[in-house]
């Protein structure tokens, strides 16, 4: 596999999307694999997912201009008190029960709209 060289040029510092409500469109699932996470003292293996979106806000600072992406990362779970089933309700395009109990792939998903909320956490707060 051919790495190329990278000039320190080639990272361009790039803008942030304005915060607050945008229409977006989800383009990507990303399977991040098992992640260790513990939970009222049990530590478990969990699947992690990220969700990228691109919002409807250009990024300017790039030659061609692109869209601006963000990502929401979840736990690979239907379960209904999961962030995952409340967020794809929320987005209205929550599987069916007997979708979820045989499996649903999040990739039949891609390319749904929707409005949503970009929102930045400060972590020192």
């Amino acid at each position: 596999m051919f790495i190329p060289g990278v000039n320190k040029r080639d990272f361009a510092p790039r803008s942030l999307p304005t915060d607050g409500p945008c229409q977006m469109v989800l383009c990507d699932v990303v399977d991040l694999g098992y992640e260790k996470e513990t939970f009222d003292n049990v530590t478990k293996d969990v699947l992690k997912v990220r969700l990228l979106f691109q919002v409807d806000e250009m990024d300017d600072t790039q030659d061609p201009p692109v869209r601006h992406t963000v990502g929401r990362k979840f736990t690979a779970s239907y379960h209904e008190k999961s962030k995952l089933y409340a967020f794809l309700l929320g987005w209205k395009v929550l599987p069916t029960e007997e979708q979820r109990a045989a499996g649903y792939d999040l990739d039949a998903l891609i390319g749904t709209n929707g409005n949503g909320v970009i929102d930045y956490i400060n972590p020192d707060k």
